[in-house]
């Protein structure tokens, strides 16, 4: 059962004499019947209020950094409400006894979703709980209960998470942030950007002005069309003929290229 705690409910645990008086064992099961049988919200005030003393107790013990008192109050309480819906009136015991589990398991799932900016499934919990005593233990064997893909997954959202809108300290400028200065992999640079055309108007140009042996010829030696580089002697034994008129071919095919304008035209744009 979800149920939204006033807020002014939970401030009554910084003044005690706010609070309501305890209930006697009689009342505190009158009012729990009444919730679990009719869902009476005038009883589940009057637990809330009386219990809320044990709820800060346990609050009190459960403050972590960037964790507020009072957020922790009010998932308390919520816990508390859980523990009277599942309260076993046949037995004897009070309800701050069989209330606490419930009170610090709520304060401690707030805690994990809150202060983590990955936030792990409830499943997991207890597989971190584990990678952290194989942390400061040593002892692996408490991890024998987890399959290897859940260990990697809570690994992975342990490891420190950093805003890109971080500010750099001690530096020249005041304003300069993580996002200032990390780079982009992913994203192409303005030469990766050209070379596909480029590569592809260094094609055209070949065509144009050579032989389609002489295009070919070049491409294997010098790995053009995402070919391999071959020597003179391999591109001879493809062609039948040998090495020599290999390199005269090669050449002739750089003459005709270095008087070419259209060749002219590609350099200089090359060198923009």
């Amino acid at each position: 059962m979800t149920v939204t705690i006033p807020r002014e409910m939970t401030e009554q645990a910084a003044d005690p004499y706010r609070h309501e008086a305890l209930l006697t064992k009689e009342q505190e099961r009158i009012y729990i019947a009444r919730v679990q049988q009719n869902r009476d919200r005038d009883a589940q005030e009057h637990l809330v209020r009386a219990n809320i003393g044990w709820v800060a107790q346990i609050a009190k013990r459960w403050i972590r950094p960037g964790v507020e008192e009072e957020d922790l109050m009010q998932v308390g309480c919520i816990g508390l409400l859980k523990a009277v819906d599942r309260f076993d009136l046949s037995r004897t015991f009070r309800l701050t006894t069989y209330s606490s589990w419930w009170i610090r398991q709520a304060m401690d799932r707030y805690i994990m979703d809150t202060n983590r900016t990955i936030r792990l499934p409830i499943y997991l919990h207890p597989v971190m709980q584990a990678l952290k005593q194989d942390e400061v233990t040593g002892d692996e064997t408490v991890l024998a209960d987890y399959t290897p893909e859940q260990v990697a997954i809570v690994r992975q959202a342990m490891r420190a998470v950093h805003s890109l809108d971080a500010l750099f300290v001690h530096t020249k400028h005041d304003d300069l942030t993580l996002f200032d200065v990390l780079a982009d992999d992913g994203t192409p640079t303005e030469e990766q950007a050209l070379l596909p055309v480029f590569q592809q108007q260094v094609q055209a140009v070949l065509e144009e002005v050579l032989t389609e042996r002489e295009v070919r010829i070049l491409s294997l030696r010098y790995g053009l069309r995402n070919t391999q580089e071959l020597t003179l002697e391999q591109i001879g034994a493809l062609e039948h003929v040998t090495r020599e008129r290999i390199r005269q071919i090669v050449h002739t095919a750089f003459a005709k290229l270095r008087q070419s304008a259209r060749v002219k035209q590609l350099c200089a744009l090359e060198e923009e």
